[in-house]
């Protein structure tokens, strides 16, 4: 069985969302079966305290979260293999998987964009994930409210604007 507009790929190396990952792996699994072995399952909500590589998934469709907001997956014959923003997506979870090793990655520091808004107005700032902890530039968040930052030593000093 193959819907009408995939009999055109029928004999050409293609996959879906799990085979794209079981491929990576070399342990054949669906999305259903990637959860349900996962060594930790956490809500999606909390991505923030994810390592990259970790799986993101709803029922029937899972990606690999790649940082910054972003994952990859195979996202159906319309769109192929592709990077996409979580925002634009329903994943309900993140998943460590079985298959994968983790390991090293605790002591690892990732930088990404993070929108915040102050007063109705938007900003982004550089969140820096680094052992599970978030962390947000002072000279950021100063900017932000108002305030430029200076130094008297080693102690930052704020100053409205």
């Amino acid at each position: 069985m193959v819907w009408d507009s995939d009999k055109q790929k029928i004999g050409k190396v293609c996959c879906d969302c799990s085979g794209l990952i079981s491929w990576a792996t070399g342990i054949a699994r669906n999305s259903q079966n990637y959860h349900d072995t996962a060594l930790e399952v956490q809500p999606i909500a909390t991505i923030a305290n994810a390592p990259i590589g970790v799986a993101v998934w709803r029922k029937g469709h899972i990606g690999i979260y790649i940082g910054n907001g972003e994952y990859i997956a195979e996202d159906g014959s319309a769109y192929g293999c592709r990077i996409n923003k979580l925002c634009n997506t329903n994943f309900t979870h993140w998943l460590k998987l079985i298959d994968i090793d983790y390991s090293g990655q605790e002591d690892t520091e990732m930088v990404e964009k993070l929108k915040i808004i102050v007063n109705g107005k938007e900003y982004f700032v550089d969140r820096i994930l680094k052992d599970g902890t978030n962390y947000i530039k002072i000279r950021d968040l100063a900017d932000a409210f108002g305030y430029t930052v200076s130094n008297n030593g080693s102690i930052p000093v704020l100053t409205k604007k």
